[in-house]
């Protein structure tokens, strides 16, 4: 008696292949170190960013590989801002800069913000903004900075 398994026809496969490629959690790093947005991530794939998001829902270890990027990429441009700060005022785009940072990292508003639902009976919403701060004292030496030349 022929086994039933063999007798079955194979299904064909439908949609697309996957573009998933073998050294994408490897190459999602590199690009994160150089600064990249994800824009630029999914043009080095040639996908686009909504299939970065997709192959991140699929594959656990590009989710974190890819976070892992984009902490990458902060580092990057924080990094080069700091580098900026050591620059001639004529050389230094500080405004420019922080509004770059603002656009595409969280966290790098100008805006203050107090989460609500953090703050507890006793009323630690004074708590300080450190990083907030940070940013805040960056921008004025570079405002002093270029009002001084």
């Amino acid at each position: 008696m022929p086994d039933t398994e063999q007798l079955q026809p194979q299904k064909p496969r439908t949609g697309r292949p996957t573009k998933y490629p073998e050294d994408a959690c490897k190459r999602i790093i590199e690009y994160g170190k150089q600064g990249m947005c994800m824009a630029e991530m999914a043009s080095e794939f040639e996908v686009t960013r909504e299939t970065l998001y997709e192959w991140a829902r699929v594959h656990p270890d590009f989710s974190d590989s890819l976070s892992c990027a984009q902490d990458l990429a902060e580092g990057y441009w924080a990094r080069s801002i700091r580098n900026g700060l050591q620059l001639p005022p004529s050389e230094y785009q500080g405004a420019a800069n922080l509004k770059y940072m603002a656009q595409r990292f969280r966290g790098w508003s100008e805006k203050a913000h107090v989460d609500t639902k953090d703050i507890g009976a006793e009323g630690d919403a004074d708590t300080p903004d450190l990083r907030g701060e940070a940013r805040k004292a960056a921008f004025l030496l570079s405002k002093a900075a270029q009002s001084a030349e």
